[in-house]
């Protein structure tokens, strides 16, 4: 994925198509670009548009996990950090900021399979906003 480039719908559902899955309503998105963990502040960094965003809410996303988020620097001025600004707090979507995804992809492409049960339990802890996870999925 090219620096700057601004994940959209079509995008998503391009991706579909070559993984030959079709997310469903309650189905957690997985997405991997293959960026690194740490972004090179001088590098433009690929991020998730609003329009990929309404494109997770009409689908029924329950939660989105990537290696990339929001990109950086913002690529729309009118719609910052649309995940974090739009998708977390107006839709109430959890997000896996930074994910780790590059062994599942090699499973994936390993088994011709890109659907899974992914497994998340954080801890209950009252007033938390954020925590570090340990995500499974389960072929």
């Amino acid at each position: 994925m090219p620096s700057g480039h601004a994940v959209t719908a079509r995008d998503l559902e391009a991706a579909e198509e070559r993984q030959h899955v079709r997310l469903e309503s309650g189905d957690a998105l997985v997405v991997r670009c293959g960026w690194p963990m740490t972004p090179d502040p001088e590098r433009p960094m690929p991020g998730i548009s609003l329009d990929a965003v309404r494109w997770m809410h009409r689908r029924g996303v329950s939660l989105y996990a990537g290696d990339i988020g929001d990109a950086h620097p913002d690529l729309d001025p009118a719609c910052p950090l649309p995940l974090h600004r739009v998708a977390l707090p107006m839709m109430g979507l959890p997000l896996i900021d930074a994910a780790e995804l590059d062994e599942l992809a090699a499973v994936c492409a390993e088994l011709g399979r890109y659907a899974f049960l992914l497994t998340v339990a954080p801890p209950r802890i009252h007033g938390l906003t954020g925590v570090p996870v340990n995500p499974l999925a389960v072929f």
